[in-house]
């Protein structure tokens, strides 16, 4: 990493994703910025990488770009989930009636 350099770093631990900003300057490595991003999500995805990275051609921008990308996969997952959760709540909000002719057909149905 170049001189006066900064990248974010991505890890999940204790079902935590936590996100750490290294800072490379006088030849020392210094972290900064320790933050949990998500709790609770198995889900997260922490990067995505591109096809043709490999660890030889790894460069900080192409980690920046893989968080980003990841971060867009998350945003529409969640925003997925929560459209779902709406569509539940939407059904389960509406009263359903039973008529008799329901009832004999869910009895034939269920051999009772």
């Amino acid at each position: 990493m170049p001189q006066e350099e900064s990248t974010k770093l991505r890890v999940r631990a204790a079902n935590k994703v936590y996100q750490v900003t290294l800072y490379y300057s006088n030849k020392r490595l210094r972290l900064k910025c320790l933050e949990v991003i998500a709790e609770n999500d198995d889900g997260f995805i922490l990067y995505d990488w591109e096809e043709e990275t490999t660890y030889d051609n790894l460069t900080t921008e192409k980690i920046q770009r893989s968080m980003n990308y990841a971060d867009v996969k998350n945003k529409q997952r969640h925003n997925q989930v929560i459209n779902y959760d709406d569509a539940t709540k939407d059904f389960l909000d509406k009263s359903m009636e039973v008529t008799e002719e329901d009832m004999e057909l869910i009895n034939e149905f269920l051999n009772v």
